[in-house]
């Protein structure tokens, strides 16, 4: 038996389709992850423990994911073989700038060499780089759900009713996940630009949590998230 993780091929084609289209320079972030707050795996622990990161285009995106699935067994931490309900995938919707990192690389690697420090992997170097140099297209809103109540027509009328952003910026790009929803906003359509990130930054009640993320990971539709397949809504 091997790892699942593409779980619904459908959704995963629906999020690739819906991810922005790369320039020549441009790539997207993926990693796996394997989490310890899930507790499908004894003995992890860190909460997020890497197994695997690359960096794709749109087209080979989903032939990669596939090469993730590898023989149940062979991910594991400290000899700890990882559950398949442990995993999750996650991904950059911003598009990383693969000129921007390649110079911040340079850098560092520069920088490494006059300080007299030892250069152990240049690759993980680079991919560190490419995780945190984004095009800021949409600016992602974590909220964590504490009751069944808090559905994605909740959200969208309480967003309505007290204007804290024009639909259009946050409709088609939300992610449901295990743990609730995962907002983008789309920055170029939003109307209220000096007032939506504090209006949503008040909406944390008893019911969810809002956390304001911006240019980060999320879990990619379609594919493993434990025992959940997210979704795009």
């Amino acid at each position: 038996m091997n790892y699942e993780i593409i779980k619904d091929p459908k959704e995963l084609d629906k999020f690739i389709e819906w991810l922005p289209e790369l320039e020549e320079n441009q790539k997207f972030y993926v990693s796996l992850f394997a989490r310890k707050k899930w507790g499908f795996t004894e003995g992890l622990t860190a909460d997020k423990n890497q197994l695997k990161r690359f960096t794709c285009n749109k087209e080979d995106l989903k032939a990669k994911l596939r090469k993730l699935e590898v023989k149940l067994g062979e991910y594991t931490y400290k000899d700890i073989k990882i559950n398949n309900n442990s995993l999750g995938v996650y991904i950059t919707p911003n598009p990383r700038d693969m000129h921007k990192a390649g110079l911040k690389t340079a850098k560092e690697i520069i920088s490494m060499v006059a300080d007299g420090r030892e250069i152990f992997n240049p690759q993980a170097i680079a991919l560190n780089q490419i995780q945190v140099t984004g095009v800021k297209k949409y600016f992602d809103i974590d909220i964590d759900v504490w009751s069944e109540s808090v559905t994605l027509d909740y959200l969208l009328d309480l967003i309505k009713r007290d204007e804290v952003i024009n639909l259009d910026a946050i409709e088609g790009n939300i992610v449901q996940t295990r743990g609730g929803f995962h907002i983008m906003v789309e920055l170029s359509k939003v109307a209220n630009a000096k007032t939506w990130y504090n209006n949503f930054n008040k909406l944390s009640c008893d019911l969810f949590d809002v956390t304001m993320n911006g240019d980060n990971m999320v879990q990619l539709p379609g594919c493993v998230q434990s025992n959940f397949t997210p979704i795009l809504l």
